[in-house]
């Protein structure tokens, strides 16, 4: 493995493609962490999205070869089916990529996401696979983390923790310094695994009244949902003040009006 990890060091920094925001993970203890957390064994199927240059897919593969690897750069894809002798490859873009047509009730995902899409594409997941797969154990950008793990009268209260944790437990892996890739980042990293709870939520209305909500932050609720209960002590509270189960029990009675 530290032989590898030289080789992604080596070559991470000459073959990075900014605009895929490509930095290669060549630290072993965090690769270490992110695959102890995921649970990862030889019976679930585990999906790594953007494996780059394999890093966390050789420790992967050590663990099971029921893996699906979704890689948007198609010479790392080519890479990866010539150093690996197991497991799929796909040169596929992961924005665009139908997941809820391979994905099963035992399936784990795993990334170290691009940072330029990260956000988006674990708000896709969210809506769209989150709750049919095991878990997900994804990095990003440390603040987008803080965010998903914001809670209210905070500053890191956001949409996107209401959201995740209206239907998911969230754990906090660890933090990961930029000095951890190849070529090392601007910004600070974190390690997160989300796993889905039983729920009955419309997630992509529910996502859509978050966003309408978060954009009027400052505002009283009363304010920007006019059709409020009169007597509801909601209506003078700010979103930043309500909490994920209130936020649910708001949506419950006003996502036919908005």
């Amino acid at each position: 493995m530290q032989e590898f990890l030289k080789f992604v060091n080596l070559n991470g920094k000459k073959v990075a493609n900014k605009n895929l925001g490509q930095n290669f993970l060549k630290n072993e203890d965090i690769i270490n962490k992110i695959i102890e957390s995921s649970g990862i064994n030889k019976d679930t199927q585990t999906i790594e999205i953007g494996p780059g240059l394999g890093s966390l897919t050789f420790q992967i593969l050590q663990k099971t070869s029921n893996f699906l690897g979704i890689e948007k750069d198609s010479e790392l894809v080519q890479y990866l089916k010539q150093r690996f002798d197991i497991g799929t490859f796909l040169h596929a873009d992961a924005m665009n990529f139908d997941f809820a047509s391979i994905i099963n009730n035992n399936t784990i995902i795993i990334s170290n996401l691009p940072y330029n899409i990260g956000t988006k594409l674990t708000v896709k997941l969210g809506i769209e696979v989150l709750s049919s797969i095991k878990s997900m154990t994804i990095m990003l950008q440390k603040d987008v983390v803080m965010k998903i793990l914001g809670k209210p009268q905070n500053e890191n209260y956001h949409q996107l923790g209401v959201f995740f944790q209206s239907f998911c437990t969230i754990e906090y892996i660890c933090d990961v310094p930029s000095s951890a890739f190849a070529p090392a980042p601007n910004v600070f990293s974190a390690v997160v695994k989300i796993t889905p709870k039983n729920h009955d939520i419309n997630l992509s209305e529910f996502w859509n009244f978050l966003q309408k909500t978060f954009c009027f932050k400052r505002k009283m609720m009363g304010s920007i949902f006019q059709n409020l209960d009169k007597d509801s002590t909601i209506r003078n509270k700010r979103p930043e003040d309500i909490s994920v189960t209130e936020f649910i029990e708001i949506f419950d009675k006003l996502h036919n009006t908005f």
